[in-house]
């Protein structure tokens, strides 16, 4: 049964194509610790297939009427092929990822994700790392990548 232990709220968005692990190992962590935590769409489809076709039914999606970027204090982009390159396709879930990293609010990215923040413009001038493959993604877009244990 799920606790609350905090009022701070996280989205991890979900991708046709995403890495199982890198958004359900999270989700769980969050939840084990008491984080409200939605798993939400980035289609107007519950249901998400990830990249070794394990289908993920999600709490919610961007397209419902009532979904609000800003009723989350934390947004979370898992990686894998193609998830990575399908949230990046997202115009939705790109501008609120802009506006809460301009704004000072939490994003995290995992894995091949966080070559979004690089093409977004997020990475420039601070260090960051990702997947070994996507790291000139960072570089390219004025990362200081790191290689340290994270």
């Amino acid at each position: 049964m799920f606790k609350a232990q905090t009022e701070k709220r996280v989205a991890v968005f979900f991708a046709n194509g995403l890495e199982e692990c890198e958004a359900l190992v999270l989700t769980d962590l969050l939840f084990r610790a008491g984080v409200p935590c939605d798993k939400v769409s980035i289609t107007d489809n519950l249901a998400v297939t990830s990249s070794h076709e394990v289908t993920v039914v999600c709490d919610r999606t961007i397209a419902d009427d009532d979904f609000d970027f800003d009723a989350y204090d934390m947004l979370v982009l898992p990686g894998g092929m193609p998830g990575t390159k399908n949230l990046r396709a997202c115009e939705p879930l790109c501008d609120a990822v802009r506006a809460f990293a301009t704004s000072g609010r939490m994003v995290a990215a995992i894995c091949a994700a966080p070559s979004i923040l690089a093409e977004l413009g997020l990475l420039e001038g601070r260090a960051a790392t990702s997947n070994p493959n996507f790291q000139h993604v960072l570089a390219e877009h004025g990362a200081k990548v790191q290689q340290g244990a994270v």
